[in-house]
């Protein structure tokens, strides 16, 4: 497990933006559940810079494309693939990502 931040660091409905181990990754908070994924979306290989998330629907920037930061599905895009999404587990207050190489659903 890898400490990528605090809960205390992360307002419900905000994103920031963190490491793990080479991977650019966003964590949030959705009705009080956390979640991370990797930063780039995968339709333009581009990150996800000023995205907006509105619930559990992220907009890229770019073109538009929504997701489901808990399941990383594409909702506006069939056949689409998924962001990457990471198990997480939270302790006192702090956030671990298990495993960056796992792809799952955050917790």
């Amino acid at each position: 497990m890898e400490l990528i931040a605090s809960t205390a660091d992360i307002p419900e409905g905000e994103l920031i933006e963190s490491r793990a181990g080479d991977k650019e990754i966003l964590i949030g908070c959705v009705d009080g559940q956390y979640f991370a994924l990797e930063d780039v979306c995968p339709h333009a290989w581009v990150r996800f810079g000023f995205a907006q998330l509105d619930k559990t629907t992220l907009t890229c920037p770019w073109h538009g494309l929504q997701f489901n930061v808990l399941t990383g599905e594409c909702l506006s895009w069939e056949g689409m693939p998924e962001i990457t999404t990471f198990p997480l587990t939270i302790e006192d207050g702090q956030i671990f990502l298990n495993d960056p190489e796992s792809k799952d659903e955050g917790s």
